[in-house]
């Protein structure tokens, strides 16, 4: 029996949001065919010495792949999409925030947003 896990990741972008929250949607559906995405949210910054906005969206994804591998997968996309680490600029953003019921952000109570996206899963499946 193939192992397969469900995971929510978050996605940001705060340098031309809207062009890369859609290429952030079309690499993760290219990418994991199980993709469902939540609403698109507009952020300020969170603990950055500048102001920023960012917009913020959520993904379910169901995978083989373990926590690590994920992770791997993801950073590869951000590299992919143009992410340069330490630049205010951040063109994607992409962290797991929930693997199989479990919160593994270390920063998710700091970034209520996270919670709203996550929970409009929750809604959608509810309404069905």
């Amino acid at each position: 029996m193939d192992v397969c896990y469900t995971y929510y990741v978050s996605i940001g972008s705060n340098f031309n949001p809207e062009v890369n929250i859609r290429a952030a949607n079309t690499l993760l559906s290219a990418c994991f065919a199980t993709a469902s995405f939540s609403e698109v949210l507009r952020t300020e910054g969170i603990g950055l010495p500048y102001q920023c906005w960012y917009l913020n969206q959520m993904v379910r994804i169901q995978s083989p792949l373990d926590y690590q591998k994920m992770e791997f997968a993801l950073k590869e996309l951000e590299k992919q999409a143009g992410r340069k680490k330490n630049s205010r600029n951040v063109v994607l953003d992409l962290d797991i925030v929930e693997v199989d019921g479990v919160i593994v952000h270390k920063h998710y109570n700091k970034y209520p947003f996270l919670a709203q996206l996550r929970n409009t899963f929750n809604e959608n499946t509810s309404n069905k």
